[in-house]
């Protein structure tokens, strides 16, 4: 299912004319990496890091591979580009996005709202921020 999904980015990214390069951030266990299909991670770069799902806080739950991914991305391939877009899987490209025009600069994110998360109680900030900067995460 995620493959579909995947290969759908790849190809939007493609016909879109949004420049640069793409990388799939794909969580994986070592079993879960060892059944992978070889054909799978051939249709475009991946790059893989630890399934974070079933994670060190006795928490069950998918949302912490986002953080996770990318914390391991930038830490053990860390990309060259001035600026990095983060889609999910399900999000397809129609055109280029330009990350100036939509106020992004050094220092300052650009992203979509997240209010469903508001209100949320877990350990996912303490997960992988700096105590200090836990408290600005929050609430989530």
């Amino acid at each position: 299912y995620f493959d579909w999904k995947s290969a759908g980015v790849y190809y939007t990214h493609r016909t879109s004319g949004m420049p640069g390069p793409i990388t799939r951030l794909l969580a994986c266990s070592k079993q879960q990496f060892d059944a992978y299909p070889a054909s799978s991670l051939k249709m475009g770069p991946t790059f893989v890091h630890p399934n974070y799902a079933y994670n060190y806080n006795n928490e069950s739950s998918g949302s912490y591979n986002k953080p996770a991914a990318v914390m391991h991305w930038i830490k053990e391939s860390p990309p060259a580009e001035e600026f990095v877009l983060f889609i999910d899987a399900d999000m397809l490209l129609l055109k280029p996005i330009d990350p100036v025009a939509m106020g992004a600069k050094r220092g300052t994110v650009v992203s979509e709202r997240v209010s469903y998360m508001i209100g949320t109680s877990n350990k996912l900030a303490a997960q992988f921020l700096p105590p200090e900067a836990v408290p600005k995460a929050k609430p989530v």
